[in-house]
């Protein structure tokens, strides 16, 4: 029997099959050998077992569903054809049971043949599919993207990245200082003069820790005193505006010795240790990523040899006479400091 539903290939001129995709529900039988048969019989059409996917190419064309279930009569089977636009047909076919999957296949291609060249009428109208094999929509194309406009090569000052330096994690700080030492007891009188190096390190919250080194001499009969003083403090750095006031309390270890001209005088003395206390109230003016401070040096300190009795230096011409120079003891100190802020920030 010759039936016209093969799939033609576009422009072979032969016209499609009326379905395009059946989904089929078989109870009892083996639908492998009814797909076989069917297949053969019906090669335009996409046959599927009814939990399948439906096949993307039948996307708005008519399909349908086909229900395969044994009869109450002994030997027969039913055979149910819903198309999608509400037709319906029903058959019963009497088989032997072995023969069933082949005879069903037939059946199903005669009668989409019969549907093919409107012979058989539908037995009912309207008849709803399953709801799992309703007409899938049809997809909806994706909106074509707006042409990008034309853009000059280089960026506009919005679209330009500003690297944006990260927060200070710390400031490092170091200075020069020069000073006079003006001694309060034992002995009131000017001590000496010299100058030294030191570095302070500040943290965001002025949380400060600073080191000095510091020269200091002093001169008297052919004699000169001279004094080699490490401090290391810790304290805080306060600002507002451009005013700073660092506050640092310090520990102190000053070696001395005295010099007659060209040659040193080792006495066998130890060094004085002691403690005191720096204030440099001054301004920070910015340079850059740097700031450039100025300030009022004031210190003030307590200091003696580090040996039993807490003695502090003293040298005279003879043990009879007045010392002509003194070391030690309680002293002030007053003079400039001149130093930068270098800031330590985060990496971005």
């Amino acid at each position: 029997m010759g039936i016209a539903l093969g799939f033609a290939p576009p422009g072979s001129g032969q016209p499609e099959p009326l379905l395009c995709d059946v989904a089929v529900r078989s109870h009892e039988l083996d639908y492998a050998n009814f797909e076989a048969g069917a297949a053969l019989r019906l090669p335009g059409v996409r046959l599927r077992e009814a939990t399948g996917q439906p096949d993307a190419g039948c996307v708005g064309r008519l399909h349908g569903y086909v229900e395969l279930r044994p009869a109450v009569a002994l030997g027969a089977w039913e055979l149910s054809l819903i198309s999608s636009d509400g037709r319906a047909w029903f058959r019963t076919i009497t088989v032997e049971s072995d023969q069933a999957a082949r005879a069903l296949a037939s059946a199903l291609a005669n009668l989409v043949a019969a549907i093919e060249d409107a012979s058989a009428e539908p037995d009912e109208l309207d008849v709803a599919l399953p709801v799992e094999f309703e007409d899938p929509e049809p997809p909806v194309p994706d909106p074509e993207p707006d042409p990008e406009p034309e853009r000059s090569e280089l960026p506009t000052p919005s679209e330009a990245v500003v690297d944006e330096p990260g927060p200070i994690r710390l400031e490092i700080g170091p200075r020069l200082t020069g000073a006079a030492v003006f001694g309060l007891a034992p002995g009131p009188g000017v001590r000496g003069a010299g100058g030294g190096l030191g570095v302070d390190l500040r943290l965001p919250d002025g949380l400060a820790f600073g080191l000095d080194v510091r020269a200091l001499t002093s001169s008297a009969a052919a004699l000169t005193l001279v004094r080699m003083r490490v401090a290391l403090g810790v304290g805080w750095v306060a600002r507002n505006g451009i005013f700073e006031v660092p506050i640092l309390v310090s520990g102190i270890i000053e070696p001395w010795f005295v010099r007659a001209g060209e040659s040193a005088r080792p006495l066998g003395q130890p060094p004085m240790i002691g403690g005191g206390a720096r204030v440099a109230p001054g301004v920070v003016l910015p340079l850059g990523s740097l700031q450039i401070r100025v300030g009022l040096l004031l210190g003030f300190e307590i200091a003696v040899e580090a040996a039993r009795g807490g003695l502090t230096p003293a040298l005279a011409l003879d043990p009879a006479s007045d010392p002509i120079l003194r070391a030690g003891g309680v002293e002030l100190s007053a003079g400039l400091e001149l130093g930068v802020w270098v800031p330590v920030r985060e990496r971005r």
